[in-house]
């Protein structure tokens, strides 16, 4: 999923942005780990991962973005739709380890200021 400047990229046998999402629970907490590109291709797996912890009794779900190198409109439509469901679930959504183009996007679209971001 890394290629080898540590970055996501392309897997270049099938023409696709290389992905990975993994949660990983702490008591009332879960963390969402994504890897590679968070966009058409990939919002989908995103947001099925996401969906299935609303119903696990958690407090905060956190998006940890440390490994997304880039985030389109599909990326932003999903973080805003996680903020919505994490509210109406009664939990807290956080954004962490946002990189430079990610957060440009978010700050550009004027969408920054929806979510809770930590470094």
């Amino acid at each position: 999923m890394i290629d080898d400047r540590g970055t996501p990229g392309w897997d270049d046998a099938v023409g696709a942005p290389r992905f990975g999402c993994e949660t990983e629970r702490d008591r009332d907490r879960a963390v969402l780990r994504l890897i590679g590109d968070l966009a058409m291709e990939t919002e989908a797996e995103v947001r099925s991962a996401f969906v299935a912890l609303l119903d696990q009794g958690l407090t905060a779900i956190v998006v940890d973005m440390r490994g997304v190198a880039f985030l389109d409109s599909s990326g932003m439509g999903f973080l805003a739709f996680a903020e919505r469901m994490a509210a109406m679930h009664g939990m807290s959504l956080v954004v962490a380890g946002l990189r430079a183009e990610p957060r440009k996007a978010l700050e550009t679209a004027g969408l920054a200021g929806l979510f809770v971001i930590e470094d």
